[in-house]
């Protein structure tokens, strides 16, 4: 079997380019790759598309940082600690494309992305104002039953990143919590990178063969960063740090702020340089149990 270890700048010589599709894995504040989200910004790529289930921080980040064209999600928010500014912003001033769907668009459309379908019905009586804002919604009549069907088109991101607790050199990821849609976005993506927290064996792995979430025939790439997903948490390993998501949301709410953030945290820093700006005294108190 080929490794398939890569390094940042694999990554954007392989796999990430200008006016690129990407999505995101994980769900609200944990399990999504902030450091590559931070390093796409550093990188200076631009007129991106990106897809997310339940975007927070690293989306924000990069439609604050105006490299985004276009969104898709359900929704971006930051829960509890409020709505996602750079996402409000830029939204309210018209400069952002929003494709405006819900989870069952999400979920669906990821399955027929995978199975390679041109299009998909959702159930029978599916009916909301989405088709009055979203085009991509059309309504077909079944030769079956002759009744009307809302079918929506697949999602088929050019490339998904995803985060993994663990992951050994091949591909194999083992999720230590919530999978969300993250196993159905790696069979929907043309190509899949996983971050993870910790490298293990390939004989560790097979060890632990039931608790695979991500096979390795759908990765073709992996790369380990340590607190990768930061602020946001990875489950079963540290917690999100709430007390730089809530600096974060309201600095973003104007771009002062939000530049003020981004040369701070981000502008020209490596993930190594990020981490020991946060300060690691602070980040192991975010640490969990280890599973």
């Amino acid at each position: 079997m080929r490794s398939k270890l890569i390094t940042l700048d694999d990554l954007f010589i392989k796999y990430i380019d200008q006016g690129q599709d990407i999505a995101l894995g994980g769900a609200l504040t944990y399990n999504t790759p902030s450091a590559i989200a931070r390093e796409i910004i550093n990188r200076d790529i631009g007129d991106l598309t990106i897809y997310s289930f339940m975007g927070t921080y690293p989306v924000d980040i990069l439609i604050g940082a105006g490299i985004v064209k276009k969104v898709m999600a359900p929704f971006i928010t930051f829960a509890e600690m409020g709505l996602a500014p750079s996402y409000r912003r830029m939204a309210e001033k018209g400069s952002l494309e929003i494709i405006e769907i819900d989870e069952v668009f999400w979920g669906f459309g990821l399955k027929a992305g995978a199975a390679s379908l041109p299009f998909i019905p959702l159930a029978y009586g599916y009916d909301n104002d989405l088709p009055k804002v979203n085009p991509l919604y059309k309504e077909v009549v079944s030769p079956y039953d002759g009744k009307k069907y809302v079918t929506i088109p697949p999602i088929k991101p050019s490339i998904s990143i995803i985060h993994v607790q663990y992951a050994d050199e091949y591909g194999n990821g083992i999720h230590l919590g919530n999978v969300s849609t993250d196993k159905m976005l790696a069979k929907a993506s043309n190509k899949v990178i996983i971050t993870c927290d910790k490298l293990i064996t390939h004989e560790e792995m097979r060890k632990r063969n039931k608790e695979v979430t991500i096979p390795g025939f759908l990765v073709d790439g992996v790369i380990q960063l340590d607190y990768a997903c930061h602020p946001l948490g990875s489950d079963g390993l540290y917690m999100r740090d709430d007390e730089h998501l809530k600096q974060y949301v309201k600095l973003a709410k104007t771009e002062e702020g939000f530049k003020k953030y981004l040369e701070e945290y981000i502008a020209g820093k490596s993930h190594q340089e990020y981490l020991e700006k946060i300060g690691f005294d602070r980040l192991n108190k975010l640490r969990l149990e280890v599973a």
